[in-house]
C-alpha cells in the first residue's frame, strides 16, 4: 500500500495499537460494511485483478468523459488534464491524475509562509492506486484500522501500550510515536457504504485550505483515492467523489 511518510507513521502506530484491542464498539455503518464485504469477497478480488490489468494507466481509469459526465462546464475545453505518464511508470505507487477547471472563486494563499496566491480551481483527481499483499481479511482489518474513528478509550489504551513498547527506547522516539497517535486520534474519516468492499471519506485540507472531499476505496486487495472539489460544500463534493469512484469500479464489473 502506498503511504506518505506521515500517513505511514500514523498507520503503523494505529495498527500496532488497535490490532491488539477488541473489535467491540464498532459503529453500525462499519458493521454493515464488514458484513457486505464477506459476501462479496470474490467479486472484490475479481475487480482488483481487473484494475491491475490497467498497469497503473490512470488516464484510462479516469477519463475526461467520466469527469464531464458528472460536472457542469459551460465550455468543456476549460477542462485541463494534469498527468505525467513517465513519472507514473517510474513510481507507479505514487501515480496521480488531475482534472482542473476554473471555479470563479478568488485566488487563495495556500501556504501562510508565502504571499503567493494560487487559483482555487475546481478539480477531480485519482491518486494512490496500490495493491496490498496478504489475505483479504488482514487487508480489510488494516484498512479499517487506518481510517476508523478511534474512541477516547482506544487512544488511552494506545498511549499505555506505547509506554510499554518504547520503555527501552529514547524518549524522543516515544514522544514522536505519541504525537502520531494523537494525530491519528483526530481522524475525521467516516465509513461509506456500497462503494467497493470498504470505503472512508473526509474533507481534505492543506495549510487550512479546503481542497475537497477525499474518498478512499478498498476493493479486493486494491486501494485508490478520489478527491473532488466542485464547490464549497462538503456534501456536494462528496457526492461527486462517490460517482467518480463508481465509474472507475464500473470498468471492471463486466
Amino acid at each position: 500500500m502506498k503511504l506518505s511518510f506521515l500517513n505511514g507513521w500514523i498507520f503503523c502506530v494505529s495498527f500496532f495499537l488497535l490490532s491488539c484491542s477488541s473489535a467491540e464498539g464498532e459503529n453500525t455503518s462499519e458493521e454493515k460494511m464488514t458484513s457486505s464485504t464477506k459476501s462479496d469477497s470474490g467479486k472484490g478480488e475479481n475487480i482488483a485483478s481487473c484494475l491491475g490489468k490497467f498497469d497503473y494507466d490512470y488516464s484510462k481509469l479516469l477519463t475526461s468523459e467520466y469527469v464531464l459526465k458528472h460536472v457542469s462546464l459551460v465550455n468543456s475545453a476549460d477542462l485541463e488534464q494534469k498527468y505525467d505518464a513517465d513519472a507514473v511508470k517510474r513510481y507507479p505507487e505514487y501515480g496521480e491524475i488531475y482534472y482542473n477547471w476554473p471555479s470563479g472563486r478568488p485566488d487563495v494563499q495556500m501556504n501562510p509562509s508565502f504571499p503567493l496566491k494560487t487559483p482555487d480551481d475546481n478539480s477531480i483527481s485519482l491518486t494512490n492506486l496500490s495493491f496490498e499483499e496478504g489475505n483479504l481479511s488482514s487487508i480489510r482489518d488494516r484498512f479499517k484500522t487506518s481510517y476508523k474513528v478511534m474512541s477516547e478509550e482506544e487512544i488511552a489504551e494506545g498511549m499505555a501500550r506505547l509506554e510499554k513498547a518504547y520503555k527501552d527506547k529514547p524518549v524522543a522516539e516515544l514522544e514522536t510515536a505519541k504525537g502520531f497517535l494523537e494525530a491519528r486520534g483526530k481522524s475525521s474519516y467516516q465509513p461509506v457504504e456500497e462503494i467497493g468492499d470498504m470505503a472512508y471519506w473526509a474533507p481534505s485540507t492543506t495549510y487550512n485550505f479546503y481542497s475537497g472531499a477525499k474518498l478512499i476505496v478498498l476493493v479486493g486487495n486494491a486501494q485508490f483515492t478520489v478527491t473532488a472539489k466542485v464547490g464549497e460544500k462538503n456534501e456536494e463534493n462528496f457526492e461527486v467523489a462517490k460517482k467518480i469512484a463508481r465509474e472507475i469500479l464500473s470498468k471492471c464489473k463486466g
